[in-house]
Order: structure tokens, then C-alpha cells, then sequence
């Protein structure tokens, strides 16, 4: 997590995700926004048929 200024509020992001980052004006929020985000990633590679842990 990394407060990015009064104006900017938070950014999180997943290490081994890359380009998995969210924002939101507070860590709360920001940590949702990631949440929504990782889903819908993992939905995404699910569906290329890409999942590193799938045999």
C-alpha cells in the first residue's frame, strides 16, 4: 500500500501481479478496488487458458 498525497489517496497492488495496481481515496477503498481487480484478472487468464497452476 502506498499513500500517494491528500489529492491522490492510496494505491495497492499485489506483488507477482504484474500491472495489478488499484486506487481509491482511502486504503479501504483501495484495497476493494484490488480485490475486484485480482478477480477479474485471474477471470481473464482463466479464460485464455493461461492459469500457471492448472496441469
Amino acid at each position: 500500500m502506498t499513500f500517494l498525497g491528500e489529492d491522490e489517496g492510496y494505491a495497492a497492488r499485489i506483488p507477482g501481479f504484474r500491472g495489478l495496481i488499484a486506487t481509491g481515496a482511502t486504503a479501504m477503498e483501495a484495497l476493494a478496488e484490488l480485490e475486484t481487480a485480482l478477480a477479474d484478472g485471474i477471470q481473464f487468464i482463466a479464460k485464455r487458458g493461461e492459469l500457471p497452476w492448472q496441469e
